[in-house]
């Protein structure tokens, strides 16, 4: 998890401290190996300059909030700037991607036939480490 880079985001997480136990989001981030993941969604982009076109590593963790809790794309944008739970399993993301960002990295994941291939990686992770629990599709 990255750490808060302000005093706003150094206070949320001392609130969400006392919740920590209760919350599955706080542990799942760490229980991945995002090497694999990012690996393959890093395939799935032509540009490799500094500022192309190229995957916000949040927006797969975005795409896990939307199966768990069944959000769409405009409601998870908004429940990402409301609660506090979802902005530290994200990393406090600035700017938070907005719905159609999502769409599009959905739409691109799917279109690379990479959805299934990602969702499988997650899966296995957290099954190895003893996680009950579907992350995907």
């Amino acid at each position: 998890m990255r750490r808060p880079k302000n005093l706003p985001d150094i206070v949320l997480v001392l609130l969400m401290n006392k919740n920590q136990k209760q919350s599955q989001l706080y542990q799942i981030s760490d229980l991945i190996d995002w090497t694999p993941i990012r690996h393959v969604l890093e395939e799935m982009y032509n540009n490799k300059r500094e500022n192309g076109d190229r995957p916000n590593s949040n927006v797969i963790l975005i795409l896990i909030l939307q199966q768990w809790y069944g959000l769409s794309d405009s409601e998870v944008e908004r429940q990402i700037s409301d609660r506090i739970s979802f902005m530290v399993f994200l990393g406090f993301p600035d700017p938070v991607p907005d719905s159609r960002a999502i769409w599009l990295f959905r739409n691109r994941m799917e279109t690379a036939k990479n959805d299934k291939l990602i969702w499988r990686e997650l899966q296995r992770q957290l099954d190895a480490r003893g996680y009950t629990g579907s992350v995907g599709r």
